[in-house]
């Protein structure tokens, strides 16, 4: 109607009719007992107040709304959500953007349906800016609310990727050296062509800190740009930086890079480690990590190498390891780690003398025990008897029984054996049980735990225990259970909305292991525009797994 119309009279009729109620006596009463009722100190009463309120859809009702908007239950603020997504007022919008940030699920759902229903820019506005960090459920009903106001998947997460990426940008240009070393590591995750350029000036910070936290975000960026610029870095001064810039190599898995990091793995420096984990990484590494492993210090790198080499089929010769085990030592220990890995049943013999050896130390002929477990046959794994059974000799007078333990029936235990060795036959293992637990009584009624003997009956309790699982075998391992999120594709599904970069990426792999068509829209989305690299790698492969969509029933 134009502004200097004069009022038809249907509608002149109406408006003074609704104007006569809304100020009536008896209208004013009931919204003065309503909103006395929000001042119950009764949470039932509280609601059902609100209820009444949601009915009348006025604006005036607005900043009473609000107040239980931040009442402490639950219950009440999600009644005061249902009520506030009943009016279009601006300020309608504002008060469910703050509700979207509610600590209960369920009020965020609220908040969400009413802004859904909400007209106007900031509804809009509103959902954007609360799809990052909410729940999984929450982020799928926004994407559904921002889809009804005409907003595709793929906008709503690359408005969320733009966010991400200037947040970032920022604290690397103005925030302290903790903010900056966070920053550049999720520039690099976001894999954009500007990652390089960016952190490329970073890797020369004066704070080792910052400049480590670059090359991290630079191998995280998956760009072979950076390859150069992180060799640079393996020079560097401070010992991070190169810790860093060498992992960085390892993700990169660039060819570029092996030599360097073949080199450092056989260095037995304090960053020959991580050069191994790098090294196994790279494409075609199986001779370097074979020649790695024949030398490495560590057990566990050396083990990690071979089994690298084993498995790229490199022709590893482990015939120079006979000598470092027969030299004994800790040098033996990765070398009976390479010779398990590798399968090198030539060995055994070696390896079970030094097994033998009384005077080798303990980590050592633990070492070589399992590793006669592993690579020997029955026959060498008998040859472990006598150290399964055998006391262990101590000081004259700390009052350690050498002789056999006693049947259930009192006897002494049969056989002709020598003194200290159990006889081989079916009771073995309970024998040594009761050996260990009257050794264990003696020793705490003596007071005597932390005393020189008492350390060397621990050791002989861990050479027994190692020779009997190596006589009887490792035991079978119980299948991985696997989860429930990882059988159903709807629930991998709804963590595709997931706020956590990691549960995105996790759930597209389960997809594309288990075909599911109805995520085929947001995976779409996801390898399209998501921020964080992996994501969109994950659901790449979920939807080239997926196959072309399947031409709709005529």
């Amino acid at each position: 109607m134009h502004l200097f119309e004069k009022p038809r009279p249907g509608f002149a009729g109406a408006l003074v009719a609704t104007l006569a109620i809304a100020f009536s006596p008896g209208c004013s009463r009931d919204r003065a007992r309503m909103l006395s009722d929000l001042e119950s100190p009764m949470v039932k009463v509280r609601v059902e107040a609100l209820d009444l309120l949601a009915e009348r859809g006025t604006e005036a009702d607005l900043p009473a709304l609000g107040k239980a908007a931040r009442d402490p239950a639950p219950e009440v603020r999600r009644a005061a959500a249902l009520a506030i997504g009943r009016r279009q007022a601006s300020a309608a919008s504002d008060l469910l953007g703050e509700l979207l940030a509610d600590p209960d699920g369920t009020v965020q759902a609220m908040a969400v349906a009413g802004l859904a229903r909400a007209k106007g820019p900031k509804a809009r506005a509103h959902l954007l800016a609360a799809y990052g960090r909410r729940p999984p459920e929450v982020r799928a009903a926004i994407l559904a609310a921002l889809e009804g106001k005409g907003m595709s998947a793929a906008e709503v997460i690359h408005a969320e990727a733009e966010r991400i990426w200037s947040r970032n940008f920022e604290a690397l240009r103005r925030g302290g050296p903790g903010e900056r070393v966070g920053a550049a590591e999720e520039l690099g995750r976001s894999g954009r062509p500007a990652v390089v350029r960016l952190l490329g000036p970073i890797l020369a910070d004066d704070s080792a800190m910052v400049a480590a936290g670059a090359a991290r975000g630079l191998g995280m960026a998956g760009d072979p740009a950076a390859v150069p610029l992180l060799l640079a870095l393996l020079q560097d001064q401070s010992p991070p930086v190169r810790e860093s810039a060498v992992s960085a190599l390892g993700r990169l898995a660039d060819p570029a890079a092996l030599e360097a990091l073949a080199e450092l793995a056989r260095s037995r420096t304090h960053i020959a480690s991580v050069a191994s984990q790098a090294l196994v990484r790279i494409p075609g590494s199986g001779d370097s990590s074979c020649a790695a492993a024949l030398v490495s210090s560590s057990p566990e790198d050396a083990a990690l190498l071979a089994s690298h080499a084993r498995a790229e089929g490199a022709v590893c010769d482990p015939a120079p390891l006979a000598v470092v085990i027969a030299k004994g030592g800790a040098a033996a220990v990765p070398a009976i780690a390479v010779a398990r890995e590798l399968g090198a049943r030539q060995l055994v013999p070696s390896i079970l003398a030094l097994a033998q050896d009384g005077k080798e130390d303990l980590p050592t002929r633990l070492a070589a025990i399992e590793g006669v477990g592993a690579l020997g046959d029955e026959k060498d794994r008998q040859a472990l008897r006598p150290i399964a059974a055998a006391e262990v000799d101590v000081a004259p007078g700390e009052g350690v029984d050498p002789s056999p333990a006693a049947g259930d029936d009192g006897s002494a235990p049969t056989g002709g054996g020598a003194a200290g060795v159990v006889p081989v036959d079916g009771r073995l293992d309970d024998l040594l049980r009761k050996v260990g637990a009257n050794r264990s009584a003696a020793a705490q009624e003596r007071g005597d735990d932390g005393s020189a003997a008492a350390e060397l009956r621990s050791a002989g309790e861990r050479l027994r225990a190692a020779a009997l699982r190596a006589i009887e075998g490792a035991p079978g391992t119980t299948p991985a259970r696997v989860s429930q999120a990882a059988t159903q594709p709807a629930n991998a599904r709804a963590r595709l909305f997931d706020e956590r970069p990691e549960a995105r990426s996790g759930a597209a792999r389960r997809l594309a292991e288990t075909p599911d068509q109805e995520a085929r829209r947001m995976l779409a989305a996801l390898a399209a525009e998501d921020y964080y690299r992996e994501v969109r790698v994950a659901a790449a492969a979920a939807l080239e797994k997926l196959g072309p969509e399947p031409a709709a029933a005529p």
